[in-house]
């Protein structure tokens, strides 16, 4: 194994990753002019506050990673795919804290 190896792994972890939770935003566009609509906001939003504790990207990823391992994913539930919820709880998230980094960069 060369030392490039880990590095490699890492990089095509993030860009499946992203690639997930952009797939998971764009496809959830939909819910919001359905019936259910609520309840995906709702969702959503609950989510994404449990995922406040994640300070950084890698940290965000990892937690995704190790999420999607121990398949925690759910069925859907009142019409509504729990994965697509966290795909989309993520990225969102993700988008928090690339804002953040760009106020502070500003700042600085």
């Amino acid at each position: 194994m060369s030392s490039s190896e880990p590095l490699l792994a890492w990089h095509e972890q993030v860009e499946r990753t992203l690639w997930l939770w952009r797939t998971g935003r764009h496809l959830a566009r939909r819910y919001l002019r359905s019936p259910q609509g609520y309840v995906y906001i709702r969702a959503v939003a609950e989510s994404l506050i449990r995922l406040q504790r994640y300070t950084t990207m890698e940290a965000l990823v990892t937690a995704y990673g190790r999420t999607v391992r121990n398949s925690r994913r759910l069925p859907f539930q009142e019409g509504i795919s729990q994965g697509m919820i966290e795909d989309v709880s993520y990225w969102l998230r993700l988008q928090q804290l690339v804002g953040r980094e760009r106020q502070t960069r500003r700042a600085g």
